[in-house]
């Protein structure tokens, strides 16, 4: 009756290269220092242990997959000078309807009346909250029912009415800069 080992107790074959290693990293004076862990082939050629050619692959699919994902959220953000004419300044004189303030951009709404009577509500895209809140501008700064003057504003390429930018004039007066479209193109 013979005893088998099983396979997961089999100790790997050395060549007579990485038995030399082995001695040498035994002493402290390895010809190739730094690879005296390593195993080689029958053949003498160094290779790599499974686990580390699994952690390689892992590497590159991390890889991988983060620059997909960095692709995506540059396509993601747009230029204000795609969307908007920003060669074109119009000025709109009405009442706000809402204030979105969120990220990226906060929005406003401001019902315009044109010469014929006509209200058109106005989706106004200004600067993100943070750059405005350094502006000095505050969530209360603007409410519904505020009349408003929007000057030096950028209006959408595509006829739609909405526009981004320019300088908002408060119902006390106070002048407040909404985002620069020409910065952004």
């Amino acid at each position: 009756m013979s005893t088998q080992v099983p396979p997961a107790f089999k100790v790997p074959i050395l060549t007579q290269r990485a038995l030399a290693n082995v001695r040498a990293s035994a002493k402290g004076s390895l010809p190739f220092p730094g690879r005296g862990h390593d195993i080689f082939d029958r053949s003498g050629r160094h290779a790599a242990p499974a686990w580390r050619v699994q952690m390689s692959r892992r590497t590159l699919f991390a890889l991988l997959v983060g620059l997909v994902f960095s692709g995506l959220t540059a396509l993601a953000h747009h230029s204000v000078a795609a969307t908007y004419d920003v060669d074109h300044k119009i000025t709109l004189i009405g009442k706000v309807t809402q204030v979105e303030w969120k990220n990226p951009h906060v929005f406003y709404y401001i019902d315009v009346t044109d010469t014929s009577g006509k209200v058109t509500n106005w989706a106004i895209e200004a600067s993100t909250p943070n750059q405005l809140y350094r502006a000095g501008w505050r969530k209360d700064a603007l409410k519904s029912g505020d009349a408003v003057t929007l000057a030096g504003s950028s209006p959408a390429r595509n006829g739609s009415p909405k526009a981004s930018g320019g300088t908002l004039t408060l119902t006390d007066g106070r002048k407040v800069f909404t985002g620069s479209p020409s910065s952004d193109q």
